[in-house]
């Protein structure tokens, strides 16, 4: 579905304004002042201050682990997604609390989600139409990372958000290639987590 109206909530630096433009129109808000800052240097016609029209398709990208009440987010975000065909709400987040590592904690995030907690809290006013795991070929050597430096008191945050070599970033553009192919059936375990659901 292309033309459609699309907010990108929580936009943060605006990573995913060029892939949502390919959509339909986009409109970023975003609740931190300094993440807002960086926003008006490159997407200021883009940039509105509140919240008051509603959207064929809301997309939270990484941003409801910020968030400490979550669930009453999600149900304010509701009255702005209209209903139809292709319209809804596209969310990801990272997966399985047991991953929940001093990353989480230098980025900020109250929580990790799974399937059935992610379920339960876009219910009230979404139904689920789609929901899988992704980032999951890399999630057993990951899970074990992460388990050794927690079991170990290891700390690695200073170093996890660091931009990867060519060689890195080209061998996680291959993986995410792969990935891709799997969407089309539900992927029991993975790094992170999306869900699109539409409006009740």
């Amino acid at each position: 579905m292309k033309n459609i109206t699309i907010l990108d909530y929580g936009a943060g630096l605006g990573s995913n304004v060029t892939m949502l433009e390919n959509f339909g129109k986009v409109e970023l808000f975003e609740p931190s002042s300094k993440a807002r800052g960086f926003l008006q240097l490159n997407f200021n016609n883009k940039i509105i201050n509140k919240i008051v029209k509603k959207y064929d398709l809301i997309f939270l990208g990484d941003v409801l682990e910020h968030v400490k009440d979550d669930y009453d987010l999600l149900n304010k975000l509701s009255k702005h997604v209209k209903r139809g065909v292709g319209s809804g709400l596209l969310i990801t987040v990272p997966a399985f609390q047991f991953l929940y590592s001093e990353k989480d904690k230098a980025l900020m995030h109250y929580r990790r989600y799974n399937a059935g907690n992610l379920r339960n809290i876009i219910g009230k006013n979404f139904s689920v139409i789609k929901i899988s795991y992704f980032n999951s070929l890399l999630f057993l050597p990951l899970s074990v990372a992460i388990i050794l430096c927690k079991l170990f008191n290891f700390k690695f945050s200073k170093s996890v958000e660091r931009t990867p070599n060519i060689f890195i970033n080209n061998f996680l553009k291959f993986v995410f290639f792969i990935e891709r192919y799997s969407f089309t059936r539900f992927i029991p375990f993975g790094m992170s987590l999306l869900v699109f659901a539409k409006k009740k």
